[in-house]
């Protein structure tokens, strides 16, 4: 066979798995290269979802509160009943608290119910997200800020970063240790964005500065 004749050969196999490619692409509409992206494809967390993550009012949450009695025996119980699943989806915390599991945000959602459900005001207590420093690497995080008995104090239940106490983290130190960047704090009454002013609080920047090295 000589040297042309291959190459006839060639386009004569290769034309027809082209041309059924493209017929192909053109006939099924939804194969990916056919999408185009669109502004409503964008994946967000609106702040009326997120605050529903917070319910206070659910039955089985208020009987639990009820049974657990204290906010030291909440965080307890979420920070050691509920397992830490990261991969879990956004999940309301009467959800969490049914599957037994949830993920940092989904786990702060029900104690932050918890907390609610025994009465505290919603001004002293709110979910908070952001970043937090791991070993070289950052990651997406949700914690509690809590202020009780006229004290203030952050808290994390996941575990995804260690198991702490109640009370270990009073004022600032959590976010000394732990957090790069605050993004948004919410509960059932409200949702805000937190400025990066807060960054600057008390030297905490420098803190954070030196947990990512």
């Amino acid at each position: 066979m000589t040297s042309r004749e291959r190459r006839i050969l060639v386009v004569a196999l290769v034309l027809p798995v082209v041309a059924f490619g493209a017929g192909y692409l053109a006939g099924n509409r939804s194969h990916p290269l056919n999408k185009r992206p669109a502004y409503h494809d964008m994946q967000v967390n609106h702040t009326r979802d997120l605050m529903a993550l917070v319910d206070p009012s659910d039955k089985q949450i208020r009987a639990l509160a009820a049974q657990l009695g204290t906010p030291e025996a909440a965080y307890n119980c979420v920070r050691d009943r509920i397992r830490f699943v990261p991969s879990s989806p956004n999940a309301s915390a009467a959800r969490v608290l049914r599957d037994g599991e949830g993920s940092c945000l989904g786990k702060a959602a029900l104690l932050c119910s918890l907390y609610r459900a025994m009465k505290l005001p919603h001004t002293a207590v709110r979910v908070v997200t952001g970043n937090v420093a791991i070993s070289d690497y950052m990651t997406d995080h949700a914690w509690i800020d809590l202020e009780y008995k006229g004290r203030c104090f952050q808290q994390d239940p996941s575990g995804m970063l260690g198991k702490f106490e109640f009370d270990q983290f009073p004022g600032l130190e959590y976010s000394r240790a732990f957090v790069r960047e605050e993004d948004f704090c919410f509960n059932d009454k409200g949702f805000a964005v937190v400025s990066q002013l807060n960054l600057f609080r008390d030297g905490t920047v420098g803190a954070m500065h030196q947990s990512v090295r």
